[in-house]
């Protein structure tokens, strides 16, 4: 029985050990310009060269009339790529208001609305503006 409860906590020991690392988007503010701030995404080194992020966005005040944040319709999906060679958000959509929030979507996350995988959350900021 000791055998047993010893090689099951060494095998737990080393799935935590061996978990791959994550996968993260970081938004660093680099400049600030009155009521506006410029950012700079930056990939983690862990992710694969493939790995792309769908990034966004969203109003931190205004709202639709079905109370949702009101997220700007450029380009008209509502939405850009990020990976770690390449982005297709316009340089000009860089500079963000301080009323404004960028997220990204996570497929992981479960949508309270929905109950459906999938929902957009803030992206961790390395330091504010």
């Amino acid at each position: 029985m000791k055998l047993t409860l010893l090689l099951a906590g060494a095998a737990l020991a080393a799935m935590l050990v061996a978990q791959p690392p994550t996968c993260t988007l970081t938004l660093i503010p680099d400049q600030v310009r009155g009521v506006a701030y410029h950012v700079i995404f930056k990939v983690a080194p862990s992710c694969p060269a493939d790995a792309v992020f769908r990034v966004r966005k969203s109003s931190t005040i205004n709202q639709k009339k079905n109370g949702a944040p009101y997220q700007p319709i450029k380009p008209l999906v509502g939405a850009w790529d990020i990976g770690k060679t390449t982005s297709t958000v316009p340089g000009a959509e860089l500079w963000t208001s301080l009323t404004w929030q960028w997220q990204v979507y996570d497929e992981a996350q479960l949508n309270p609305a929905t109950q459906l995988p999938g929902t957009w959350r803030r992206i961790r900021t390395e330091r504010t503006p």
